[in-house]
């Protein structure tokens, strides 16, 4: 199996060697998405973001990443131009992925990953039937 975490190490320390636009958080963010439908090598990372933010579950990981790298990016949609291409958006993202690939790769990572997810799931399942009670029955 290919060491995707030794990849995504080289590529965050030469990112212009793998992709011509390499400030862009979507070049890179499209060079993993890649990476991902190629080998799932990313499996469970949207859920583990899911669980880090606690909550967005209805976005992609990509979102996600931004709301942990600028807090308040989700409720703010009128700057998120201001946002982009931001190189700590890369680096955050990268530490992200870093950290889920340790976690992942440690005994039933991804089991754990996705049991954190369902717990959090349960929560906000909750959370929402006392907010919403008539739309929950």
């Amino acid at each position: 199996m290919y060491d995707f975490a030794a990849f995504f190490a080289e590529f965050r320390k030469r990112p212009g060697m793998y992709i011509f636009n390499s400030e862009s958080f979507d070049a890179v963010c499209g060079l993993l998405r890649g990476c991902d439908f190629s080998s799932s090598c990313l499996e469970g990372f949207r859920e583990f973001l899911i669980v880090k933010v606690g909550r967005g579950d209805n976005l992609i990981w990509e979102v996600l990443v931004l709301e942990l790298a600028h807090p308040g990016y989700m409720e703010s949609s009128d700057e998120w131009a201001k946002f982009r291409n931001d190189p700590h958006e890369i680096k955050v993202l990268f530490d992200l992925v870093e950290e889920f690939l340790e976690i992942r790769k440690g005994h039933e990572g991804l089991l754990h990953i996705f049991a954190s997810y369902e717990k959090w799931r349960a929560a906000e399942k909750l959370r929402l039937a006392s907010l919403y009670p008539k739309l929950t029955k």
